[in-house]
């Protein structure tokens, strides 16, 4: 049975929980440093109340840190398949 999808689900999980939180401080960072949206008299906001920006940064730097926890995985996990390979602690035949 392929357990692929395991793997996948992870990945899934582990980028919806980091974005989360990291959407949840910066929206606690946004006033401190001034990055909030304020709705004025311009007619296309749709909001009538002050709005944190920055959520969209956290979920792109929630996704990098996905991504790159998963290529930094995948890189010492075939060094160490190719490490075995070629010094000769695995033995692969071409047929």
């Amino acid at each position: 049975m392929n357990s692929w999808w395991h793997i996948y689900l992870g990945i899934g999980l582990g980028a919806a929980v980091l974005s989360a939180l990291l959407t949840a401080l910066v929206r606690r960072l946004a006033p401190r440093l001034g990055f909030l949206d304020r709705p004025r008299s311009e007619a296309h906001k749709q909001h009538a109340h002050v709005v944190p920006t920055l959520g969209g940064i956290a979920m792109f730097v929630a996704w990098l840190a996905i991504i790159g926890g998963v290529l930094v995985i995948m890189t010492l996990l075939w060094v160490n398949l190719a490490d075995k390979i070629f010094k000769g602690g695995m033995h692969v035949y071409a047929s």
